[in-house]
């Protein structure tokens, strides 16, 4: 029996094909096990930074308890009511990095600044996984949660600074949404000023629009 030479070339390129068809497989497989991973890296990553600067994400959450010099008071706060904090001396605003090691924080460290979520009235912190994760599925419309700024140290800007910057809401402005009347009652204490135009696209008055803010403003 006599084989052709052509013949024997094609039945080798034939044995080839399923080798090759095997590997593209295989690296197709691996693609697709590598994807959620992508995926799941890079959500928790936009999670946790925000796309904020690195130094400001890594800072924002605290592994113990805070303490300080608070405006003259010495102040131990629990970490789930602390985000964000900011001492005097810090690279300002997390927007750079900071020369030589973290300095040992005592009670007479001054705080500058930090921030914190509260749930509205009851004042509650996310002190646990139950409550971060009842606000995580709050939609924005029934979304009771405050988030509460505290500046003090090098970014306390003077008695009075509060009047300064909600005096907005006293002057009439040139859009239907910028101006504001005070209600007659106050809620849980705290003063309540509402928008006191009409929606032009609606012709509701304005405090009723999702696209719309309530002030509450507390003095003391």
């Amino acid at each position: 029996m006599v084989l052709d030479g052509n013949l024997l070339d094609e039945g080798k390129r034939k044995a080839q094909k399923p080798k090759k068809f095997g590997l593209r497989w295989l690296l197709l497989l691996i693609l697709c096990a590598l994807i959620p991973m992508i995926y799941t890296i890079w959500t928790g990553f936009v999670l946790y930074t925000g796309f904020q600067p690195l130094e400001m994400a890594q800072a924002r959450y605290t592994p113990k308890d805070v303490v300080g010099d608070l405006g003259g008071m010495k102040v131990v706060i629990p970490r789930h009511y602390a985000e964000y904090v900011e001492y005097d001396g810090d690279p300002a605003a997390f927007s750079g990095k900071r020369k030589g090691p973290t300095p040992e924080r005592t009670f007479n460290s001054r705080l500058r600044s930090f921030g914190m979520d509260v749930r509205f009235p009851d004042m509650k912190g996310l002190e646990n996984f139950q409550i971060r994760t009842e606000k995580r599925k709050q939609s924005i419309h029934e979304n009771m949660w405050l988030s509460v700024g505290i500046m003090a140290g090098e970014s306390y800007a003077g008695d009075g600074f509060l009047d300064r910057r909600a005096s907005y809401i006293y002057k009439p402005g040139e859009y239907w949404w910028n101006n504001y009347k005070r209600l007659p009652d106050d809620f849980h204490g705290l003063e309540v000023y509402v928008v006191a135009d009409l929606d032009p696209r609606t012709g509701k008055p304005g405090w009723e629009s999702t696209d719309t803010l309530d002030v509450y403003i507390h003095r003391g």
